[in-house]
């Protein structure tokens, strides 16, 4: 029995130790990633408010590239080009699956 006690102490130090380091990590990624997201939101909203109309235009490209993308993807997969039921089924899918989503935070 005596000798089991020292090992158990040992682990719960070493438990002790790993929680108190995750909890040190997480607030540390945080601030990190809080100091970052301030940094680039002022520099975005001051681009934003300071040339809307170029902001816009590569949002719209963006948008449009990446829609131009996923249409390639689509008609370069055999599956997916030669059955446009799985294409839609799918779209519908992720259509609901995103709008109860978007619903479920608004209600929180």
């Amino acid at each position: 029995m005596t000798n089991k006690e020292p090992v158990t102490g040992i682990i719960d130090e070493v438990l002790d130790v790993t929680e108190t380091g995750v909890e040190f990590t997480a607030e540390t990624i945080e601030k990190f990633h809080k100091a970052i997201e301030d940094k680039i939101r002022k520099r975005r909203d001051t681009y934003a408010k300071k040339y809307p109309t170029s902001t816009t235009i590569i949002a719209i490209f963006g948008i449009i590239l990446t829609y131009y993308g996923i249409e390639k993807f689509i008609d370069s997969s055999p599956v997916l080009s030669n059955h446009p039921i799985i294409v839609m089924l799918v779209g519908i899918f992720l259509l609901i699956v995103t709008g109860r989503l978007i619903s479920q935070s608004y209600a929180s």
